[in-house]
This record gives structure tokens, C-alpha cells and sequence, in this order.
């Protein structure tokens, strides 16, 4: 089974989804941070970042979710994140949803 690359793309709404097709860590968060910078530069809507198919998430990978909310929140840009429960219950473990709003999609695909 392939793993998809990671790929930002706006849907026929406002939103706009920037998805993460396999787990972030190690250089993998610095490339996506660039590419997700870039695409945020011109974003006026919603920004969702899909995590459905990352079940494995380094400190590198929590920075990146944790600035992207903060450049979102520069913009003033609703931001939130869609991951499975079980990666939803990690980052409650570190408090982060006290900051990020999480969507739960599915359990265990």
C-alpha cells in the first residue's frame, strides 16, 4: 500500500483543507511547514488541517500543528484540526485542546 504525500487543497466552500497523507516525523514536519506556509499565504476562509490518516505524530509534528494555529490565529483565521480519537486523546494529554479545536474522524481505519 502506497502512502500519499501531503497536499493542501480548497474544496467547493470556504474551507480550506491542508491534508497530511502519512505520519509527521522527523523532516518530514519542516517540509510540511514550508509547504503549508506557503499555501496559507493566501487562504481567506476556514483552515482545517486533516490528520485522518497520521496515527504517529513527533514533538516536531505537535510544533507544526501548534504554529500553524498560531499563524492562523495571526490571520484570524478559524483553524482546527480533524484526527482520529485516538490522536485527538494524545493531544488532550498534553492539554493542547485547551488551544486547538478538534473534529474526531473516524476510529481506527
Amino acid at each position: 500500500m502506497g502512502t500519499r504525500k501531503a497536499s493542501a487543497r480548497t474544496p467547493g466552500n470556504d474551507e480550506h483543507r491542508l491534508v497530511v497523507g502519512k505520519n509527521i516525523i522527523g523532516e518530514y514536519s519542516i517540509e510540511l511547514e514550508k509547504r503549508f506556509s506557503e499555501e496559507l499565504a493566501s487562504v481567506k476562509g476556514p483552515v482545517v488541517l486533516d490528520l485522518a490518516a497520521t496515527t504517529i505524530i513527533d514533538s516536531r509534528g505537535v510544533a507544526l500543528c501548534v504554529g500553524l494555529f498560531k499563524e492562523c490565529q495571526r490571520k484570524n483565521l478559524p483553524f482546527s484540526i480533524e484526527a482520529s480519537p485516538e490522536l485527538t486523546r494524545f493531544f488532550k494529554l498534553l492539554k493542547l485542546d485547551r488551544i486547538l479545536q478538534f473534529n474526531e474522524k473516524g476510529s481506527g481505519k
